[in-house]
């Protein structure tokens, strides 16, 4: 059995050989041996997924608990696979029975986040994650609403996800259509853990190091943390993720001021990656610096909060923008504030000639990004 173990970090041709194996092994399994029977049923659901076949693993999952309705592991993989194919009654029952058999298994946790709020139901998912995070820190944290000319912009790139490249032609995009609000008064800064191959001789384009114990996308956080807040050269702060293309002039978005204490952000609503509404969408953040001492609470709790009890709130939650959405439960939409001026990539017309009249910045949440989106545009203005 521990084969599939070995098995799972080997390339395709190997995963059609476990598939072999697991069919043979079913072949010869004894009734009776049902640890095993559910078990195999498991890891080959595991290997369709690899090889595409969804249909044939929702299949073998559904055997799966079948045999042993206790599989939590089966139970949280099966919401996954029905949470894709749109089936969010049944994934969202699946998930709840993994989270009854095994109420500490992240996975689930992470799942039951999403499927709530492409299901219409975030602020449940927001109470109860709530609820789950104060009992076991014991004690209550909880957000309230009503608890809380030159520009600095920042970015983040990490580990080997983004190159050099996406930080070089982020910067010389921002500097193209900036003319409007004079791009010399811009303080361009990358949070990184290597500024190798980054144009740092550029004027106005500088790195800063990123703090250790972060992951992924949760490095986003640092842009609140009071380290990055310290070295920003201007009050105004705008936060926009490598994956970015700026494709017109940015004069609107750049003359704007947050009021003081708010964070402006995109709304999910008609995101084509994101599947649902009322959510919040980091690809572009824009606020107000404060000094320290004047910070708002909403502003540290965002930070500090994570910063001191990570270990735990990361056990419920997975994604950055499911935490923004509990931390901070008023913010501003700058969809609303300049209608069609960020717009996501994958909910526009890729045989059109051109971007959508009016947009400014194209956001790529999950894929595909820049480097590898066929619309003839996108490499026009991504250089």
């Amino acid at each position: 059995m521990r084969w599939f173990d070995l098995w799972s970090w080997l390339g395709t041709w190997c995963w059609l050989d476990a598939q072999r194996h697991c069919d043979a092994a079913l072949a010869i399994l004894d009734a009776d041996s049902v640890r095993f029977h559910w078990q195999l049923l498991f890891e080959l659901a595991l290997v369709a997924v690899r090889l595409g076949d969804r249909a044939q693993a929702v299949t073998l999952l559904q055997r799966a608990v079948a045999i042993e309705p206790r599989a939590a592991e089966a139970h949280t993989n099966l919401a996954a696979q029905l949470m894709i194919d749109g089936a969010l009654d049944d994934a969202l029952r699946h998930c709840e029975a993994a989270l009854e058999i095994a109420p500490e298994l992240p996975e689930a946790h992470f799942n039951m986040n999403v499927l709530l709020r492409r299901a219409g139901r975030q602020q449940e998912a927001i109470e109860r994650y709530w609820g789950l995070i104060e009992a076991a820190l014991g004690c209550s944290l909880r957000p309230t609403p009503t608890s809380c000319s030159n520009i600095s912009q920042s970015d983040d790139a990490w580990g080997i996800k983004y190159g050099a490249d996406y930080v070089n032609k982020l910067f010389a995009a921002v500097v193209r259509n900036a003319a409007d609000s004079s791009s010399a008064a811009i303080d361009f800064v990358c949070l990184t853990d290597d500024a190798s191959g980054i144009s740092t001789q550029q004027e106005n384009l500088r790195c800063l190091p990123l703090e250790p114990g972060w992951t992924g996308w949760w490095n986003k956080l640092q842009v609140f943390s009071p380290r990055v807040a310290a070295q920003l050269r201007h009050d105004a702060c705008v936060y926009v993720d490598l994956d970015t293309v700026v494709v017109g002039s940015l004069a609107q978005l750049l003359g704007w001021r947050v009021p003081r204490g708010d964070v402006a952000l995109l709304r999910t609503d008609g995101m084509a990656n994101e599947q649902r509404h009322g959510g919040y969408n980091s690809s572009v953040m824009m606020w107000r610096r404060e000094r320290e001492a004047k910070a708002p609470p909403r502003f540290r709790l965002v930070y500090e909060l994570l910063q001191d009890h990570f270990e735990t709130v990361s056990r419920f939650i997975y994604k950055f923008d499911h935490w923004l959405e509990m931390a901070l439960p008023r913010v501003l939409f700058l969809d609303d504030v300049f209608p069609g001026v960020v717009v996501e990539y994958r909910s526009l017309d890729e045989a059109a000639p051109t971007p959508p009249t009016g947009a400014s910045v194209v956001c790529f949440p999950l894929q595909p990004k820049p480097h590898n989106a066929p619309a003839a545009w996108v490499q026009q203005h991504w250089q």
